[in-house]
């Protein structure tokens, strides 16, 4: 019988993002206060409305810069090829000023009125509390699933006291989702953070917290299960290019499930 994955993902996000947004202000305060301050008083409504007057940004919200995908995607480069690649595209006067997509002026068709724009305008709308849940996870509820694949958690390292909420954070995420599919025993298949260092400035500031958390929620919850693929990333590399390895370890772990579940007569 074919299986397929209903694709619910987005790069870069903090678990805040993935839960009710009342949820999301209770376990994980520190990043909502983050994303408030971003805001500078602008209303979140205002920038779901208009924050597509951001013309360096494309329809993810991100900066628009094929020339970055092409080069780092396919390995990964030292910290001194990243170097001389950003050296070429400033002299080049190629590629947005800012590679988070937070800067208006890339050379593309922008607002004559640009400098009128509020600044809160630039804050990436997946940072919101609550924003994937509401926009993503709630439009496909009730989709028959076996269960959820859930990858998630790097980000959670980004601001301080976020590292140790994740665990609660994690048992909120499962709960709100469980709620959304009216499936208290909805299976979840959580991946454990991959070994990492250092990544373009960027260091793994407490992982073990935040895997140490990703065990305790595992090991509480009868349905849920963890893949731990500690062996597999890359130390100066925070998006780990070996996904192969990971593929049959959680494919192995979600047949084992789902064959406990087959024997029990569980949906």
């Amino acid at each position: 019988m074919p299986v397929g994955i209903v694709g619910c993902n987005y790069d870069g996000t903090m678990s805040c993002a993935w839960m009710t947004p009342e949820h999301a202000r209770r376990a994980q305060p520190e990043q909502c206060a983050a994303f408030d301050a971003k805001l500078r008083g602008l209303p979140y409504e205002e920038l779901l409305a208009h924050g597509h007057l951001n013309a360096g940004k494309n329809d993810k919200g991100y900066a628009t810069w094929p020339a970055w995908n092409e080069f780092f995607l396919p390995r990964t480069p030292t910290e001194e090829e990243i170097g001389a690649f950003m050296a070429s595209e400033a002299a080049a006067d190629a590629g947005p000023a800012d590679v988070g997509g937070l800067e208006l002026d890339t050379g593309q068709d922008t607002p004559a009125d640009a400098a009128l724009l509020h600044p809160g305008l630039m804050t990436p709308t997946k940072e919101a509390p609550g924003a994937l849940f509401t926009y993503m996870v709630r439009p496909i509820a009730g989709f028959p699933v076996r269960g959820v694949l859930w990858y998630q958690g790097e980000s959670d390292d980004e601001i301080a006291g976020a590292q140790v909420r994740h665990a609660e954070a994690l048992r909120t995420i499962i709960a709100d989702w469980r709620e959304a599919w009216q499936r208290p025993d909805l299976p979840f298949l959580v991946v454990q953070l991959p070994g990492f260092g250092s990544w373009m400035g960027i260091g793994a500031h407490d992982y073990p917290t935040i895997r140490a958390g990703q065990q305790q929620v595992t090991d509480e919850d009868a349905h849920a299960w963890l893949c731990s693929i500690g062996d597999i990333g890359d130390e100066h590399d925070i998006h780990p290019k070996q996904k192969r390895p990971t593929s049959p370890k959680s494919a192995r772990a979600s047949c084992a499930t789902c064959s406990a579940r087959r024997a029990s007569n569980l949906p």
